[in-house]
């Protein structure tokens, strides 16, 4: 039972070390989401800049620099159109990854919990039996004491009158003493030994069971901080999710327009008239980034209270671990004074009766 005790904590710390590497990789995907975000900044901003360039060369010019300047725009805008459709690929793919993490944590609180209820029915199961085992326990103390009591009526001598000489009833007397003295002390002391091997046995079953209930309790508190852990960890991709999904909406939104501006470079190589709105866009995702920090702040406090938390439960699980071994220590303390005892009162009866 210990080494699964020690198995059962091995798994339970590599799958911490699992939840610890989710968790870096939920931050990763975060940093490129805000690196993307970024690279489309610089972009609206090349976009604003070309615009006024073009709006400043309103004037005649010659057809072949005219021309010139628009196919370098028109591949200067395809590169950029390819860069906004790598970025959707990039956050596309981010989704996917974060839809797999889902479903794995999902698979592993279910298996937690199935474990969780198979200890709480064997840790049931070990106190229904130690019930019982306490009641048989309450059984051999009464039965030693009252073969003590015999062992005492035994060892006291029997006072008899003084008979006179070739009376029959001193000759039965005599005959009685020898068939005492030939097995009915033996058979005694046999049966004895019987019951206190019997004692020893029922004890270390008694011994066995409370190191196996033990074991189980440790497991279980184990499991339910592990329980606790891993719903608050879900909690928090929840919570991640959906700040994710809220700041997919206005990045799918601004993907969007940019490519209704770029579409015209695509077919004729001119560029829109100047867009108003794209100061304001700018305003909001600057907005949009310094809420970004907030949270990651905000979740960086999360993490570092949930460790602390953990360390507290891991200190909590050390000291019940202490505290059990203590008590089987000194069950098993009580246990050799016991073998001890019975072992002087055999001893002292070998003597009497020699």
């Amino acid at each position: 039972m210990r080494e699964d005790g020690n198995q059962k904590l091995e798994r339970l710390l590599a799958e911490q070390s699992k939840v610890q590497q989710l968790e870096g990789k939920f931050l990763i995907l975060e940093q490129d989401q805000i690196v993307l975000q970024n690279e489309k900044m610089h972009l609206e901003l090349q976009s604003n800049i070309m615009q006024e360039k073009l709006d400043a060369k309103d004037l005649p010019q010659d057809m072949g620099s005219t021309l010139l300047t628009s196919d370098s725009e028109h591949h200067d805008k395809e590169s950029e159109v390819k860069d906004v459709i790598q970025s959707q690929k990039q956050t596309k793919e981010t989704e996917q990854e974060r839809k797999k993490t889902d479903a794995i944590l999902k698979i592993q609180m279910e298996f937690h919990k199935k474990q969780a209820e198979g200890n709480l029915i064997s840790a049931r199961i070990a106190e229904h039996t130690l019930a019982a085992e306490s009641k048989d326990n309450a059984i051999l103390r009464q039965k030693i004491i009252e073969v003590r009591a015999q062992l005492s009526e035994i060892q006291n001598p029997v006072f008899a009158p003084p008979l006179k000489k070739g009376s029959w009833l001193r000759e039965k007397l005599e005959q009685h003493v020898k068939e005492i003295k030939s097995g009915g002390r033996k058979e005694e002391i046999r049966n004895f030994k019987q019951r206190i091997q019997e004692i020893n046995e029922k004890h270390e079953r008694t011994q066995s069971g409370l190191k196996k209930q033990v074991v189980a309790r440790a497991s279980e508190n184990a499991l339910t901080i592990k329980r606790k852990e891993m719903a608050s960890l879900s909690k928090r991709l929840s919570e991640a999710s959906a700040k994710v999904a809220g700041y997919q909406e206005p990045l799918t939104e601004a993907l969007s327009r940019s490519d209704l501006q770029i579409r015209p470079l695509r077919k004729y190589g001119a560029v829109p008239t100047k867009n108003v709105n794209t100061v304001d866009k700018s305003g909001q995702l600057k907005n949009m980034n310094e809420l970004c920090q907030k949270k990651d702040q905000a979740l960086q406090q999360k993490a570092a209270q949930g460790d602390s938390e953990r360390r507290d439960k891991e200190l909590k699980v050390k000291d019940v671990r202490k505290t059990h071994k203590l008590k089987v220590q000194a069950i098993q303390e009580q246990h050799q004074k016991s073998e001890l005892s019975y072992m002087a009162e055999v001893n002292n009866f070998t003597q009497h009766k020699y």
